[in-house]
């Protein structure tokens, strides 16, 4: 099996070498390159494609807002986990609308970025439950503002999913960890995760985090 290739971008050499011996040991996972600011980044993703890129929010020239909304365009198989100091949950919101797949603080323990880099590789997002929160509070505070801007995208087609979808999806907005959906609905996490995958496919969304946003911000207009 081929191992997870992850690019490291942050203007802190001190940082990149702290992540960089985070995956020394990882038999599954190796560093293909690392760069220091917005333009690195995009230039590194055209030439190297990683799988993963670890991404700090705040780097000089282009940042790393401006590099989530680029990147697509340069290596769009390659997906984001942002790494980032920055707690404040318009600053999460905005990651994950521009398509972050996971999200971490830079306190983030070695095990929990090693675990979010593997679950986000696996095709799952990756929000720990501090974060999702902030993320879905910040959501159900300013929802009624992303409508009146046309961002609430009414004309998905909810009658395509089943029951239990439903369910999944209406959890999901609640900012609930695939754990917690699983004790909620008496499931197991398996069944959890295939139900979220046909939710996804479904409603035509690329990421669980973009599911979470809309199925939040459709919560609080039906309140």
């Amino acid at each position: 099996m081929q191992p997870i290739t992850v690019l490291i971008v942050d203007d802190h050499p001190l940082m990149r070498q702290s992540l960089l011996n985070t995956f020394l040991t990882e038999t599954d996972i190796t560093v293909v390159g690392e760069a220091c600011d917005g333009f690195q980044a995009l230039a590194q993703l055209a030439v190297l494609q990683p799988d993963i890129v670890l991404l700090d929010l705040m780097l000089p020239g282009k940042d790393g807002f401006d590099v989530l909304a680029e990147m697509k365009e340069h290596a769009p198989d390659t997906r984001a986990l942002v790494l980032s100091s920055a707690q404040e949950e318009g600053k999460i919101r905005r990651a994950v609308e521009l398509g972050a797949t996971g999200y971490l603080t830079k306190n983030a323990r070695r095990q929990e970025v090693l675990a979010a880099v593997r679950a986000i590789h696996a095709g799952n997002g990756y929000l720990p439950p501090d974060v999702a929160a902030k993320l879905m509070r910040n959501v159900r505070e300013h929802g009624d503002e992303a409508q009146s801007n046309g961002d609430a995208r009414p004309g998905l087609d909810m009658s395509s999913l089943t029951r239990r979808e439903r369910q999944i999806f209406e959890l999901m907005g609640q900012g609930m960890n695939t754990k917690q959906m699983a004790e909620t609905l008496s499931v197991s996490a398996v069944t959890v995760r295939v139900h979220m995958r046909h939710v996804l496919q479904k409603l035509g969304f690329v990421t669980r985090q973009e599911a979470m946003v809309y199925a939040a911000r459709r919560q609080k207009t039906a309140e």
